[in-house]
């Protein structure tokens, strides 16, 4: 890659590691068999934005609100078939907001999700986790 077609992003790469690599193992993990998911990224001046958007089994519109909390799991049957503690989202609202972002999704019943984690592209403050 070119120099000038690199961005720099002032984060805990660890920590952002983790974030990315949770959205993306729960897209793989709600998305049947031949299915499909994607990572997109959009980069401003201010802001970092990455998007994970799978075509997997959705995400009830009454569990949307409290997705982000720790140890909810969803009610669906289907989500309820895959193993999990219910904090990795969690935990990447928390690394999200940490590094001063936000995080949502969009998703649709047997259609898909997708979760939007954005972050500015410099820190206020170091990006350690007490």
């Amino acid at each position: 890659m070119p120099p000038e077609a690199q961005t720099l992003i002032e984060v805990d790469p660890s920590l952002f590691q983790q974030a990315v690599y949770n959205l993306v193992e729960n897209a793989i993990k709600y998305t049947p068999q031949g299915g499909r998911v994607s990572v997109a990224l959009q980069v401003t001046t201010r802001e970092f934005l990455i998007a994970v958007q799978d075509n997997g089994i959705g995400i009830d519109p009454l569990d949307q609100p409290r997705l982000f909390e720790k140890f909810y799991r969803s009610g669906q049957r289907e989500a309820r078939e895959q193993k999990g503690s219910g904090l990795g989202l969690a935990i990447v609202k928390s690394i999200i907001e940490h590094h001063g972002g936000k995080v949502w999704l969009e998703s649709q019943l047997g259609k898909g999700s997708t979760f939007f984690a954005q972050i500015p592209m410099k820190q206020d403050r170091p990006a350690k986790l007490a």
